[in-house]
């Protein structure tokens, strides 16, 4: 089910614009974690936490 995505994106090296996108969690999931720290995933909260949860195991990976 398609869900309205808010998106904070760096728009250039100094200032950062907020995007709205219209898909599932899953799509957004798969698209916005290859911006990394590019980007960062206002709401749907519960996007944002998988998103936060994800990234918090890949860096014990590395300690």
């Amino acid at each position: 089910m398609a869900k309205l995505l808010n998106l904070l994106r760096r728009d250039n090296a100094q200032s950062w614009e907020v995007q709205y996108f219209e898909t599932s969690e899953e799509q957004a999931k798969m698209y916005f974690r290859g911006f990394s720290k590019e980007a960062e995933i206002l709401e749907p909260l519960s996007l944002r936490e998988e998103i936060i949860k994800e990234y918090q195991e890949a860096l014990n990976i590395y300690k």
